[in-house]
């Protein structure tokens, strides 16, 4: 507020001096339309110089406030996203801590996972060793039953084939005694 009030100030101050300035100019105008104008003119073109340098001052000095202003908003907006960006940190650095935790928590379920799966593993294994020693000893006996069955059809096939011709040379001897009784002949004929 200090700072406000001596820029002010000092800008009262300037405009004191345009003031005085005009009230010169003005007055020179007045000196000109006297006798003997002719002889101040180079003070008169010093003057004019100096007021149109007064004048630069005084814009330069505008300008100055206006960019000081500007910067200082800019100042302030840098400060507020500062601000905005350490909390943003902040924040992101609790989330973090919590997804550590939260990552300690799984890897130790994790590892309690691990070992039970291990375990079960263990114990499957151990029952496929089983189930596989009792599938071969189950083939095996399927193996020996299907042997013994397939020596049971071939005598039994044998058997067929024996009694098929049994029956075939049995058949020939009874049309044989047939072809001999008695009639056979006429009731071919007939």
């Amino acid at each position: 507020m200090a700072f406000l009030a001596g820029r002010d100030r000092h800008l009262t101050k300037s405009f004191q001096v345009v003031l005085n300035i005009a009230g010169f100019l003005s007055l020179r105008e007045e000196a000109r339309i006297g006798s003997g104008w002719f002889t101040i003119v180079p003070m008169l073109q010093d003057l004019d110089q100096l007021a149109a340098r007064i004048g630069q001052l005084v814009q330069r000095t505008r300008q100055l406030h206006a960019e000081r202003d500007a910067l200082r908003i800019r100042l302030n907006d840098s400060d507020a996203e500062a601000r905005a960006l350490k909390q943003r940190c902040a924040d992101r650095e609790a989330e973090l801590q919590a997804l550590k935790e939260q990552m300690r928590d799984h890897s130790g379920a994790l590892d309690l996972c691990k070992a039970e799966s291990q375990q079960a593993e263990a114990a499957l294994r151990e029952q496929l060793a089983r189930e596989s020693a009792d599938r071969l000893a189950l083939e095996a006996r399927i193996g020996e039953h299907e042997r013994q069955m397939q020596h049971a059809l071939a005598a039994r096939d044998a058997e067929v084939q024996r009694l098929r011709l049994a029956a075939s040379s049995a058949r020939e001897r009874i049309d044989a005694v047939l072809a001999r009784l008695p009639g056979a002949a006429a009731g071919e004929q007939a």
